[in-house]
């Protein structure tokens, strides 16, 4: 299996949050189905494919469903565990506004762009 950048920073990730290494929490898995989905997502919103509530409205499920499971299984008492639940667990909220507003791309696009400030901010404090 040929090692990747994203495998490295999940490792990163899960070495950092030894809480959920413990927890028995797959990261990878999920980072790399959110990953398509996104990719589909950012596609419909510019336009390179037509705009779909239906799959957009799953993708939202989807990242709901693993971002309540990830902060469910955050077990550690340490405040980077509950810091890393916390940001899972408010995904999964701006997740739940998100498929709210999936009827259009204009009502739905400044949701996704939420969305990706969470990553992006998840991402930057976990250095991955």
């Amino acid at each position: 299996m040929k090692n990747s950048p994203a495998g490295a920073a999940l490792v990163a990730l899960a070495l950092l949050t030894p809480s959920l290494a413990a927890a028995n929490v797959a990261l990878r898995p999920i980072m790399q189905r959110w990953n398509h989905s996104r990719r589909l997502i950012d596609a419909m919103l510019a336009g390179r494919q037509p705009y779909d509530p239906v799959t957009v409205t799953a993708a939202v499920r989807l990242y709901i469903a693993d971002a309540r499971t990830v902060s469910a299984h955050v077990t550690s008492k340490s405040a980077e565990a509950h810091d890393f639940a916390a940001r899972f667990a408010r995904f999964a909220q701006d997740a739940e506004a998100a498929g709210a507003a999936s009827i259009s791309v204009a009502a739905f696009r400044p949701h996704m762009q939420r969305l990706m400030g969470d990553c992006s901010a998840c991402h930057a404090v976990y250095k991955n």
